[in-house]
């Protein structure tokens, strides 16, 4: 998915967003389950995609009140899955379930932060961020990379790169505030930090994941570039924080 496409769609909002959203999340969410499955676990895929039918659903006919009401829900009807299986470990199959159609399902709140007021702005501005924050972090530490970030979890992260993916972020964010001098530059510069730091705990994150599964890469729909979750993945942490930091702190 290239990146004219998405400008494309993040400009028009609406129902084309919805929809580039919805396929997202249901390619992710089939990325995560197979993950999943290679550790043993049986994650249940059709109640999977009905959860994430729920808080799409949500999503969508937005209103304040969006995640209690959406995992309230959720809860609800695995419970109920639960209740009536027949399997004997329902229990964990479901949980499991529960936990990839709500993580992944953080997605939705790119469709959110658009709806907010001005979200257009807001939305490319966590990907300009995202983007800043991943191009300066692999060049940064490819020419200073030295102390592992995480050597465990990803050995090819270094602290060098996150740095100056913190630094590109911020450079981007700066470059916002010059087109609307209204901002406050001080709480933008605080969100473009925010949002390089919770990229890289969305990557770090995945490659846990992906580690604990014993794979490279979260799927192969992208030549070269591997699954869908390999490019989301720091907008899964990044978004929400946008979202609620826009809502809280500079829209009120």
């Amino acid at each position: 998915m290239g990146v004219p496409l998405i400008i494309i769609v993040v400009w028009y909002g609406g129902l084309y967003l919805f929809l580039m959203t919805a396929l997202i999340y249901w390619v992710g969410l089939s990325e995560m389950m197979k993950m999943v499955s290679r550790r043993g676990l049986e994650p249940k895929h059709w109640p999977a995609f009905m959860g994430s039918a729920i808080l799409l659903f949500a999503a969508y006919a937005y209103n304040s009140t969006y995640s209690l009401l959406s995992l309230t829900a959720l809860i609800l009807v695995y419970l109920l899955i639960i209740l009536f299986s027949p399997e004997k470990d329902a229990l964990v199959s479901i949980s499991v379930t529960f936990f990839s159609t709500v993580y992944i399902g953080l997605i939705t709140y790119i469709y959110l932060l658009r709806n907010l007021p001005h979200g257009w702005f807001w939305l490319t501005f966590l990907l300009a961020c995202i983007w800043a924050n991943d191009t300066a972090a692999y060049f940064g530490g490819k020419k200073l990379g030295r102390v592992p970030l995480a050597r465990k979890i990803s050995p090819g992260k270094t602290r060098e790169g996150a740095f100056f993916g913190v630094l590109g972020s911020l450079l981007a964010a700066y470059l916002f505030t010059t087109f609307d001098p209204s901002l406050p530059t001080s709480m933008i510069l605080v969100l473009g930090g925010l949002v390089a730091i919770a990229g890289q705990v969305g990557d770090l994150v995945e490659s846990a994941i992906k580690r604990e599964a014993g794979v490279k890469d979260a799927g192969n729909l992208i030549p070269g570039h591997g699954g869908i979750l390999d490019r989301f993945d720091s907008m899964l942490f990044g978004a929400p924080l946008v979202y609620y930091y826009v809502g809280s702190f500079i829209i009120s």
